[in-house]
């Protein structure tokens, strides 16, 4: 290549490459505010050398030009996994953040109706029965007050299982979107497979495009992405294939359980979960990442209630050191499930924490109004029952008798119907046996 020609060809060959560069310079100036576009880089090369004379051991060459090696996109995929695993767990902060932000809403907090503000009345009405108690007037401000923070706790309660209930369309709309996203992703692998064949051009609009949709993606669910040498990826969700190169992985939803309304994603075909919620997500894991296991983690698994959150036993309640000791055995167990299962769930804990709250305001109200104390029967064991001596009297038709509550419940009365039994010093005594609550008859 020695001579004007080949000093030519040199010179066209520089000048086609920095053709090539400024080319793609002016295509980055173009999109410089286009969403998702990645910067492009030129990377030139020698073209092969010529030999032009041998003197002994040394080979002479010439130089036949420069050539465009490839269009690269200045991208690392170090750092997009980084950014990409953050936007994961930002999204599932944020998705908590947002359906706590709603939550706030039912009480009132950002009105001037608040539910604080009806704990105060209740509380002030209280106050002034301590200090007016035979007042009628009084007691029928008490009992008016009462109504009405039973009203609206009745109504925020129903509010935030409407509202969690709800929150299966969001569930359904990011599954849906995954999904199409999955979809898309596999569609831009055949593109850049089909326009890289050739060894030629650079597919780099097409990844571009590629790589929004994985950014995206990043931002629903955990996922981890892998090229494979003819330029398409696999992508891998929560540890399962989501798009490999032949196909994609589908997810869909079904019910948690037989009796619940909630759905929870699952793969299709296996119905394998897609989420792993037996344990409290956390960072060190790497398993807070994703909106739509933060919407799920927000829901919770089902409608929970005040008997869900532990309450430690009291040794006085038993009558051996046994019993006792199991009890404490199952509290302890309870409140492993506790931290585990309810109390990563904000709109699930709110709930069954408010239900504690107020059914700790109305049982202590109703253990005022008409105490229980604890008697031995014959065989051992032990009963609550109304404490006449300290139980006070109702007023109006049907309330003039002792152990009337001011709290009722829904399906079964505080007491039963007076009964005889018999006392562990062999005597008996007529007693009115106080119904133990629980969740269905509360």
């Amino acid at each position: 290549m020695a001579g004007s020609m080949g000093s030519m060809y040199i010179g066209v060959s520089g000048l086609q490459s920095s053709q090539n560069a400024l080319n793609t310079t002016a295509h980055n100036l173009t999109n410089l505010n286009t969403i998702g576009y990645s910067r492009q880089q030129i990377i030139m090369n020698d073209l092969s050398y010529a030999k032009i004379s041998q003197t002994g051991a040394v080979t002479n060459t010439i130089g036949t030009g420069t050539k465009v090696e490839a269009t690269k996109q200045v991208r690392d995929n170090f750092l997009d996994a980084s950014y990409r695993n953050e936007n994961g767990r930002k999204n599932y902060y944020l998705s908590q953040y947002e359906t706590l932000s709603e939550v706030e809403t039912y009480f009132g907090e950002l009105e001037s109706n608040t539910f604080s503000s009806n704990l105060k009345d209740l509380w002030s009405t209280i106050e002034e029965m301590n200090n007016e108690s035979n007042s009628g007037v009084t007691r029928s401000a008490f009992v008016e007050t009462a109504n009405t923070f039973v009203e609206r706790a009745n109504q925020i309660y129903d509010q935030l299982v409407t509202y969690q209930t709800n929150l299966n369309d969001k569930i359904i709309d990011q599954v849906d979107r995954i999904n199409e996203i999955a979809t898309k992703i596999y569609d831009c692998n055949k593109e850049i497979i089909e326009a890289e064949a050739s060894g030629v051009e650079e597919a780099n609009d097409y990844r571009d495009a590629r790589n929004a949709l994985i950014d995206e993606l990043s931002g629903l669910i955990n996922i981890n992405v892998s090229e494979n040498i003819d330029g398409s990826v696999d992508v891998y969700a929560e540890g399962r294939t989501l798009v490999s190169q032949g196909r994609t992985f589908k997810i869909e939803t079904q019910l948690v359980s037989g009796d619940s309304n909630f759905l929870k994603p699952v793969w299709e075909g296996d119905s394998d979960n897609v989420f792993n919620l037996d344990k409290k997500p956390n960072t060190e894991a790497n398993t807070d990442v994703g909106s739509l296991k933060g919407l799920i983690m927000s829901r919770g698994e089902d409608i929970p209630n005040y008997t869900d959150i532990p309450e430690m036993p009291v040794a006085t309640d038993y009558a051996t050191t046994a019993l006792y000791d199991a009890a404490m055995t199952q509290y302890n167990s309870d409140v492993e499930t506790y931290n585990n299962k309810l109390e990563p769930c904000g709109v699930s804990n709110i709930i069954a924490t408010f239900d504690k709250l107020i059914n700790g305001i109305t049982t202590t109200v109703n253990d005022i109004l008409s105490p229980n104390k604890k008697i031995q029967l014959l065989d051992g064991s032990y009963i609550n029952v109304l404490d006449e001596a300290k139980a006070g009297i109702g007023m109006g038709d049907g309330n003039d008798i002792q152990g009337t509550e001011l709290f009722t419940r829904n399906s079964v009365k505080r007491y039963q119907d007076p009964t005889t039994v018999t006392l562990a010093d062999g005597t008996t005594a007529t007693v009115r046996i106080y119904n133990e609550e629980s969740a269905t008859n509360e």
